[in-house]
């Protein structure tokens, strides 16, 4: 998650549907300023410059599966807060580098085609299912939208934003093109595809609801390049 806090406020602080671990943007900003600071004690001739440090920082998959179980405004509230608090600690970052950073912020993927938000489709009447899903869709592109906006204000380093959405759309097209041998006009279906699975990830969880991959509860697949998602 982006910010720990914003989603105990957006989703409430006796929430049970998910544990989310305080290791959100703001730790991991504070643990890279802690070793940074230790870094530097290493003589300058035993270090590498500061100018070869590229920042990656792709959140909101986990923000947006969370979120779009909420009402539409709060959900909105709910990435507004998030990506303000996402700059807010890229701010804290820039303060603690000896240049300006130089950032790779991929924009987000439509996180309804993950197999993560997918299982929700069990537990769900499909009326209620296509209202989640086609919210999970608005705040995709809401996120995005606020994400370019604000990274275009951002003057304290560089941001480069790359799109892998449409990379993974690619993937899953090729395949369902593939399955029922037909092709556009580009050709796309001719070919096998690179991954034989597009909607199964590589972890299955062996419990119904069960959301923790960490377990020993968890069955991993025999060829894990045949899957589009781990």
């Amino acid at each position: 998650m982006v910010d720990a806090d914003v989603h105990s406020e957006a989703k409430g602080a006796g929430s049970n549907e998910t544990t989310v671990t305080p290791f959100d943007f703001k730790t991991q900003v504070e643990q890279y300023i802690t070793y940074d600071k230790g870094r530097r004690v290493i003589p300058q001739s035993l270090r590498k410059g500061d100018e070869w440090t590229f920042f990656t920082v792709f959140f909101g998959l986990w923000d947006l599966l969370e979120y779009s179980t909420l009402e539409k405004a709060a959900a909105m509230s709910a990435v507004d807060k998030s990506i303000a608090s996402l700059f807010l600690n890229l701010d804290v970052l820039a303060e603690h580098t000896a240049n300006p950073p130089k950032v790779v912020m991929p924009k987000m993927i439509d996180a309804s085609f993950l197999p993560q938000f997918q299982l929700q489709k069990k537990a769900m009447r499909e009326a209620d299912f296509a209202v989640t899903q086609h919210r999970m869709v608005f705040l995709w592109a809401y996120w995005d939208t606020v994400l370019v906006r604000t990274a275009s204000q951002w003057n304290k380093g560089a941001i480069y934003m790359p799109g892998p959405h449409d990379l993974i759309m690619e993937e899953v097209r090729a395949k369902q093109l593939y399955s029922k041998q037909i092709s556009d006009a580009a050709g796309v279906g001719k070919q096998a595809p690179l991954f034989e699975q597009i909607e199964q990830p590589c972890l299955v969880p062996q419990r119904s609801g069960a959301m923790d991959l960490q377990t020993s509860d968890v069955q991993k697949c025999s060829v894990p390049a045949a899957h589009l998602f781990w």
